[in-house]
């Protein structure tokens, strides 16, 4: 799954992920998933259907942007060596305007609190990791959730990976994720 799935996830309700994940995984029908969580076989269609609509588009979105593997590839490997040479402008035209910059360091490691909105900002804050994090570690071209991103060592250790939500008409950055959170690096030390 990819990261933006991971992430629609986690915007639904306990009720909308219980109804899709009993209905898609164990294949209840509406009418238990109603009896199961209280609610009306009507209601229960209701919901499924909307959180089927929001996880449709998702995966639409990842087919598309299976087709244009090779050019994310590309993409991912001048995100990596603009950042490991301080050339942030060559980004400029690689972000969309309304790109945001999410970071989790799980109040564990430091990170951004607040997501960051838009190109300019995004690029202050990509202009401080080049200067600040990358002298000091490894970064290289990763399979992160079936896609190009990028995998973060130092000294051997990973520390974090880069993720990318795509604009599928323009190939452009819409998302950048930084994940720094130790417990979701964890399987990457295996």
């Amino acid at each position: 799954m990819s990261y933006a799935f991971h992430i629609l996830m986690d915007k639904l309700t306990p009720l909308e992920c219980a109804v899709f994940i009993l209905r898609e995984a164990f294949a209840y029908e509406h009418h238990e998933i109603g009896e199961m969580l209280n609610k009306t076989e009507v209601n229960c269609r209701k919901i499924y259907s909307r959180v089927k609509k929001k996880v449709d588009a998702s995966n639409e979105k990842d087919e598309m942007l299976s087709l244009h593997l090779h050019e994310e590839k590309e993409k991912v490997g001048h995100f990596i060596s603009a950042l490991s040479n301080g050339n942030i402008q060559s980004l400029v035209n690689m972000l969309t305007e309304d790109v945001i910059f999410i970071a989790d360091g799980g109040g564990k490691v430091s990170a951004a609190i607040n997501p960051i909105y838009n190109k300019e900002r995004v690029l202050l804050i990509l202009n401080a990791l080049s200067l600040k994090l990358f002298p000091t570690i490894k970064a290289q071209l990763a399979q992160v959730n079936h896609q190009p991103g990028v995998l973060i060592t130092k000294d051997g250790i990973s520390t974090g990976v880069i993720c990318f939500d795509w604009d599928i008409r323009t190939m452009a950055i819409r998302r950048v994720y930084l994940i720094v959170n130790p417990d979701k690096l964890k399987h990457l030390q295996r």
